[in-house]
Formats: structure tokens, sequence, C-alpha cells
């Protein structure tokens, strides 16, 4: 794993899984994912950080060092039941 991996994690993603990340996009979530080196002294392997966050809110995180797509699926189960519900494009405002 390198740094062309983070710039090409999306493109990893199956097409189910870059609707379900519009999605999180669309619902205002920051999904990123960082490269981190590892220490090989100490058995630690480079991986990618991948993270969701609204509002300044860690919402959910997971490191990946082969295959981005299953951390993927994690951070976007953890993402959204920690979500409100979105709206009705139709319904009602509250008054108070």
């Amino acid at each position: 794993m390198n740094y062309e991996d983070v710039k090409t994690w999306e493109s990893a993603l199956s097409p189910r899984q870059r609707e379900k990340l519009a999605m999180l996009r669309f619902r205002k979530c920051q999904v990123e994912a960082v490269y981190a080196r590892g220490d090989e002294r100490h058995g630690v392997p480079p991986s990618l950080r991948l993270s969701v966050v609204v509002d300044d809110m860690l919402l959910a995180s997971r490191r990946e060092t082969h295959d981005i797509r299953p951390a993927f699926d994690a951070v976007y189960v953890e993402a959204v039941m920690q979500l409100p519900p979105p709206e009705a494009p139709n319904s009602p405002k509250s008054l108070n």
C-alpha cells in the first residue's frame, strides 16, 4: 500500500459502495482516507484509515492494510446507525 492508494480508494469501491458514499456525502458527512506509514520496527504495517465525520463529530473509523471495501462497509454501517433518520422530502416543518 502506498500514497497512490489514498488518491484512488474511491475507485476501489464497488458501484453499490459508491452509491452509499454519495448518500453519506449528501447527508453532510465527510468521508476520508488517510495513509499511515506504519512502523516496521514495531510490527505496525502501513494502512489506510477510513473515517466518517459529521459536524466535527467522528462517527466511525477503521484501519485497513489490504482491501478498503470491508473497512468501508464497516464504517458505513456504524455511521448510518448514528445519523438521525433522513427527513421525508415533503414532510411538514415543525412550527415550534
